[in-house]
């Protein structure tokens, strides 16, 4: 990707119509942070404005992240899963704008990837990208919704995934052993 590059007058005003000279600010992002961004950026979105319910503040959020990513990115990409360490990213800035800890009745990856697929009908596959997970977890944190949704941690009461819209996986609380 070529570097962006940003002339200002001398009053620090953007001089979009100057051709570069010594006061061009060159800014080069590596290609794999872009594409990351790229690839993430609108479920981060959307997942920021559904929790805020304020456009401008979850894009503001989003922003921050990502920017607050880029100054790390060496080590998000030395990590086992990068899109997990930037979702924690996200949702930190996600939890102070809402003024919250999420210390609700779900730990917050359950409370998301239920946000994730009840709110936003985003699919299994798509959940577990965005969020740095496998889809077995994905699984693991919907069963914990349910489960705690049915008022039960009953270790013998089975949770069965059906999926009549093959997009989504929704759950039914049956009775038996696991």
């Amino acid at each position: 990707m070529p570097p962006i590059r940003l002339a200002h007058d001398r009053t620090g005003e953007p001089d979009l119509g100057q051709p570069p000279s010594h006061r061009v600010v060159t800014i080069s992002l590596p290609a794999e942070y872009t594409a990351f961004c790229l690839l993430h950026q609108n479920a981060y979105h959307r997942y920021a404005a559904q929790r805020l319910r304020d456009v401008a503040i979850a894009r503001a959020c989003v922003e921050g992240a990502l920017g607050e990513l880029v100054t790390i990115w060496p080590f998000v990409l030395s990590s086992a899963r990068p899109s997990a360490v930037a979702w924690r990213v996200l949702r930190r800035w996600v939890n102070r704008a809402a003024g919250d800890d999420r210390s609700a009745p779900l730990p917050a990856p359950v409370a998301d990837a239920v946000l994730l697929r009840d709110e936003l009908h985003f699919p299994m596959a798509k959940i577990a990208a965005v969020m740095g997970l496998d889809e077995a977890a994905v699984t693991v944190h919907l069963r914990t919704a349910a489960r705690t949704a049915a008022g039960t941690a009953d270790p013998h009461r089975r949770v069965s995934a059906t999926a009549p819209n093959p997009d989504r996986n929704t759950f039914r609380e049956t009775s038996g052993s696991a």
